[in-house]
């Protein structure tokens, strides 16, 4: 009897010459030449088979083809992935300008959006005022300075005349002293003159001896009331310091002196100062006028002609536009991802640029939408000059190269309450498969766990289908 061939089971038809389930049935067709017992009971089998197929066919579909999917094998490729983001143009280097003076804004006041380069005039002032204090300052300094000069001048000569008259004292003491010394010997010479005047019977008032003597004594005595008269001037002299200034006293003068000096030099750097003008240090825009930032309009606070400025307010903000940058916001889950020194890509206004991370904040905060995010600048290499201050901007920042990375399509993870998972088609079954995921890029995600090389993961898994049903691939049906 000559055996008919027998068909696939519906099953198995579906499966590729290379699937294990096929190569089995093949095996045991195989044998059908050989013994026709067996090769009945693989009919039968083949009949139950199919049954078994169109019965859970039935129960599923009510009757309908057994349905297909979507599926893409597991592959390896380099993933390049970015971290996106947007913010606005701005510029890695600013510099807020704050009034020397205080004084009255002149005529040149420049504006929020004013372009200007280094060495302009930001702000000039009305120095009229200035140059009054300044004058004022000038002659309270010289009136000072010559008052106390006067006073510390006669202060010495006092003290100078008292130690001179002092000096005086000491010799005229002396002179007294000397003077009546020699009184006392005149006058014992003129007692034994007399002595001897009366012993030899003469008479001692027109003694020529004696005579001599009462004269020489007469002489003395001149010479020490005058001396005495000199030295009591001395004395009152000596005691002409009594009234000097004390050691504090000097200081104080020389302390006022100073600070009326250092009032008309600070007078004169205001002056100074208030005629300079305040001047920009580099090329750039103004970006905020007296607090007020660029893009928040204008404002009733902004600094023009007329308004008083006080030393130390702000004045205004300029930026360098040879430094631009885009400040964004990396957000929680891309905080470890991101790192100064990787290069981006910027997009303004349709047209893109290449960028380098050039700072990162150390502080997170919750952003409008409550998520926590960190402020970061990345800098434009390539500025061509036509970016506008404050403009939108994307940002692309590039990741390192993950080489050879089992790559499926973004779509295809579900995510869970035990984590994410995908739906892989298996000998015809649909199978739920835990999986670990990486970066992604381009739609596509990299799995580090749950997954081999050439795994048929289905992309999307149609409704009504789950965990445990039969099913064949798209590519399968076509077959």
């Amino acid at each position: 009897m000559k055996l008919k061939k027998i068909r696939l089971p519906r099953g198995i038809r579906g499966k590729k010459e290379s699937d294990p389930s096929r190569r089995r049935f093949a095996a045991v067709r195989a044998k059908l030449g050989k013994n026709k017992k067996i090769t009945a009971l693989i009919a039968v089998v083949s009949l139950l088979a199919v049954a078994f197929v169109a019965i859970v066919a039935v129960q599923i579909f009510g009757g309908g083809a057994v349905p297909t999917v979507e599926v893409v094998a597991v592959a390896r490729e380099d993933l390049r992935s970015t971290v996106d983001t947007s913010g606005s143009v701005g510029s890695t280097v600013t510099k807020t300008y704050y009034a020397p003076v205080s004084a009255p804004l002149g005529d040149v006041v420049r504006k929020k959006g004013d372009i200007v380069s280094a060495g302009d005039l930001l702000v000039n002032f009305d120095c009229t005022a200035l140059a009054e204090e300044n004058k004022t300052a000038q002659l309270e300094k010289s009136s000072a300075v010559h008052a106390n000069n006067d006073a510390l001048a006669q202060n010495n000569a006092k003290i100078s005349a008292a130690k001179k008259a002092r000096a005086k004292v000491k010799d005229y003491q002396s002179q007294v002293d000397s003077l009546q010394k020699k009184l006392a010997e005149l006058n014992t010479r003129a007692a034994e003159k007399s002595r001897q005047a009366e012993a030899a019977g003469a008479d001692p008032s027109t003694d020529a001896a004696v005579v001599s003597v009462n004269n020489e004594i007469a002489s003395v005595n001149a010479k020490i009331e005058k001396t005495q008269s000199l030295l009591a001037e001395a004395q009152a002299a000596a005691n002409g310091d009594e009234g000097a200034l004390t050691a504090d006293g000097i200081a104080q003068l020389k302390e006022n002196s100073a600070l009326a000096e250092a009032k008309a030099a600070a007078a004169a750097e205001a002056l100074k100062k208030g005629q300079e003008g305040v001047k920009a240090d580099f090329d750039g825009i103004v970006i905020s006028v007296g607090g007020v930032s660029a893009g928040e309009g204008e404002a009733a606070a902004a600094v023009s002609g007329g308004y008083m400025a006080t030393q130390g307010g702000e004045l205004m903000t300029v930026a360098s536009l040879g430094d631009l940058c885009v400040d964004v916001n990396i957000a929680k889950a891309d905080f470890s991802r991101v790192e100064e020194g990787q290069s981006a890509v910027i997009t303004i206004d349709g047209r893109t640029y290449s960028g380098t991370v050039s700072s990162i904040g150390n502080i997170a905060q919750k952003n409008e939408k409550g998520g926590v995010v960190m402020a970061a600048q990345v800098k434009i290499d390539d500025n061509d000059g036509a970016i506008v201050y404050g403009s939108d901007a994307k940002v692309a920042i590039e990741m390192p190269v993950v080489a050879g990375a089992l790559v499926i399509p973004a779509e295809a993870v579900n995510i869970s309450k035990d984590g994410s998972f995908v739906y892989v088609l298996r000998d015809g079954v649909i199978e739920k498969r835990p999986v670990v995921t990486g970066v992604s890029a381009d739609g596509k995600i990299a799995v580090s766990r749950g997954l081999e090389e050439g795994d048929e993961v289905i992309r999307l898994l149609p409704d009504g289908l789950e965990e445990g049903m039969i099913a064949r691939s798209l590519t399968d049906a076509e077959e």
